[in-house]
């Protein structure tokens, strides 16, 4: 697949918000709100709730094909992350994160 690199990026993100969106109202019975890396919000997220930030790290970059003068082609290896934070203050916390979890990693 050919794509930028903001388009590979806004690809990622869009599959996990997809599936996030579809997922996870079934477990905690709404959605938890997605706070993306570098999207500042002025307000702090509600303890009492579940909510997740998502970032992405470049960990290398390596050209793929010889110019031909006037492009060059990289692929970028990467990690995405998703910080799952629950609320202390429901006893099944715990449980809900794990599922919570898993539908992140999937």
């Amino acid at each position: 697949m050919t794509a930028t690199y903001n388009q590979a990026k806004d690809q990622i993100f869009k599959l996990f918000n997809d599936a996030w969106k579809a997922n996870t109202a079934a477990i905690v019975g709404y959605v938890p709100e997605v706070r993306w890396a570098g999207v500042e919000k002025p307000e702090r997220p509600d303890a009492s709730k579940y909510w997740v930030r998502v970032s992405k790290q470049v960990v290398g970059e390596e050209q793929t094909t010889l110019s031909d003068g006037i492009t060059k082609r990289y692929t970028a290896y990467g990690l995405v992350f998703v910080q799952l934070f629950c609320p202390k203050s429901e006893a099944k916390a715990t449980e809900h994160g794990g599922k919570l979890a898993v539908v992140a990693r999937n």
